[in-house]
């Protein structure tokens, strides 16, 4: 009932006076709220006009591209793990020009290796007509870029990106494309760490790489989406390895 959530509170108030909704309470009804937003507002789009998506795109998108897309808009954090060659770059894309048209987003950051900046910017180019910069040069230079330049996208490396996370979050970036994300899959790296503490509204992380069944891989690209989504079930299967 997230939706009734102000009709709640005000019951709520008028059995006690102490009644409190905490702030991570409230942002997460909000967060909530949006997602169903955005839902119905993307299946009402899709009703309506079911080419959508490739009217945004200079290339007509597979169906399973079409659902990779769908279901990133509407989860706004997502993990897309197909395959290599299937397509994840476009539908990062895809995502990223869908949600500037639905909910006016101004902002992405894509986080890549140093070797795949210009492929990026190429696919970018390929795929769409929104603008692009890279990111580089020393911190001075990368700090003014952050500061100055209006494109809607921005490429930076991981090697740059970990060294500019205070003026990345200054900046306020919506909506992150973190490609290659086996790169943060041993948490207790600093790549790891300081990639994790960027914040964004919005996320979108690409793999294509096997995690070889090891949970605390999985757990760790996870918490960039969410860092409660799996910390139970890790926590619980950790302790018993410990156990056994």
């Amino acid at each position: 009932a997230y939706k009734q959530f102000d009709v709640f509170l005000k019951e709520a108030k008028k059995i006690h006076n102490d009644f409190r909704c905490y702030d991570d309470a409230l942002s997460f009804i909000i967060e909530k709220r949006e997602v169903e937003k955005r839902k119905s507002g993307l299946e009402k789009i899709l009703k309506k006009n079911p080419d959508f998506y490739n009217t945004l795109l200079k290339v007509k998108l597979l169906p399973y591209q079409n659902h990779g897309v769908t279901f990133a808009v509407k989860a706004g954090r997502s993990l897309i793990a197909d395959d290599m060659g299937l397509g994840k770059t476009l539908q990062a894309i895809a995502t990223a020009e869908v949600m500037k048209n639905l909910s006016g987003m101004k902002t992405v950051l894509v986080i890549c290796p140093t070797s795949l900046k210009y492929q990026w910017k190429s696919e970018i180019e390929k795929f769409t007509n929104s603008t692009i910069t890279i990111v580089e040069g020393n911190l001075l230079q990368r700090e003014l870029i952050y500061k100055n330049d209006t494109s809607f996208y921005k490429i930076v490396s991981y090697n740059a990106a970990i060294r500019d996370v205070a003026f990345i979050n200054k900046m306020q970036f919506d909506l992150l494309i973190l490609d290659e994300a086996q790169r943060i899959k041993n948490w207790q790296t600093v790549t790891a760490k300081s990639i994790k503490n960027i914040q964004t509204k919005y996320c979108v992380v690409l793999t294509g790489t096997p995690l070889e069944n090891k949970l605390e891989e999985l757990y760790s690209i996870i918490q960039m989406i969410d860092p409660l989504k799996l910390g139970a079930m890790f926590r619980f299967v950790y302790q018993h390895q410990i156990k056994a």
